[in-house]
Formats: C-alpha cells, structure tokens, sequence
C-alpha cells in the first residue's frame, strides 16, 4: 500500500510540475499495475514489469517494448469490470422481457419520441390515442388486430422496421 501512495504523490508531484504527458501515463500504468498486483498478489511477471518501468522513469520517452509489454499483460487478463458487465446485459435482457401492466409507463421518453416521430408522421395526439386504446384491449389478438387494421395499414408501416419490432415487442410484453 505504501508504494501506491508513494506513486500517487509522485502523479501529483508530476502534474503540480506540469511535466510532459508521458512521463505521467507512465506513472499512472504503474500505478495500475500495483493495484492488481495488491487486488490479486499476481506473479513475478508482473512485479518485474514494474522494476522495469521504474528503472524506465528517468528516461525522457517511453520504450515502445515497455508499453507493448504493459499492453499485453492487460489484455490478458478479464478485468473485474469485464466480469459484471456480463452480469448487468443479463439482467437488462430479463428486464427488456418481463411483462408491463401499463403500455404508457413501460416506453421510455426516447423510445416515446422516436414512435410518434416515425410511426405515428409526428401526431403526438394519435399516438397517445393509440397506446390509450392497446392497454384497454383484453388479449393480445384483439390489440394486433386493431394495429393491423389502424395503425399498420393506414400509416404505412414497414413490418421490417426496427422501430415497429420494438413496438410490437413492447405489445408484446403487455399482454404476457
């Protein structure tokens, strides 16, 4: 822990110095490095990595073979951050699937705009009509039914849109 202190005040020291960009992402890949090395007590490899990069810190450029080698001992290993997004699109695929009780609620305000934008030719009016009307429908052939014969064929929609997917999904959903 000491040695992340001492190369945070050294990245401060550099920065209060206004010293060159660098020489400060040096420090910084250093201090990454100790981090996960504190985070998971990693190999020998590692620790040698950083003696190379400190001998390194007086050299004015960066070694191109240091920054490669810092490159790749990242890119090999799964970051924590890596591990919970996996976890978080899982859940938001399970949200995108659970069912709404109320169709108005359940459409975001982007989704809202991009819909009467698109699908309704920018009537605002139709549009909340038209959701007003879905959510009053009992079962779902009923509410299909009446987007087919209003809302598909008298404003053109293209069944192929991803805009009328989303739509549809959303039907979809409040009546499962």
């Amino acid at each position: 822990m000491e040695r992340v202190q001492a190369l945070i005040d050294k990245l401060q020291e550099q920065v209060k110095l206004k010293n060159d960009v660098p020489k400060m992402q040096l420090i910084v890949q250093m201090l990454q490095l100790e981090l996960r090395k504190l985070q998971k007590n990693d190999s020998l490899k590692e620790i040698a990595i950083i003696e190379n990069e400190i001998k390194l810190e007086n050299q004015p450029k960066i070694s191109a073979q240091v920054g490669e080698e810092i490159n790749t001992s990242f890119l090999q290993k799964e970051s924590l951050n890596d591990k919970l997004k996996v976890e978080k699109t899982e859940l938001q695929q399970s949200l995108k699937k659970a069912a709404v009780q109320d169709l108005k609620k359940a459409i975001d305000i982007n989704s809202k705009f991009v819909f009467i934008n698109e699908l309704f030719a920018g009537d605002e009016i139709r549009y909340e009509n038209s959701v007003k009307k879905i959510n009053a429908f009992g079962h779902i052939a009923e509410a299909e039914f009446w987007i087919q014969q209003e809302l598909k064929s008298k404003l053109q929609w293209d069944n192929s849109s991803e805009t009328v997917l989303q739509f549809e999904e959303l039907v979809r959903r409040r009546f499962s």
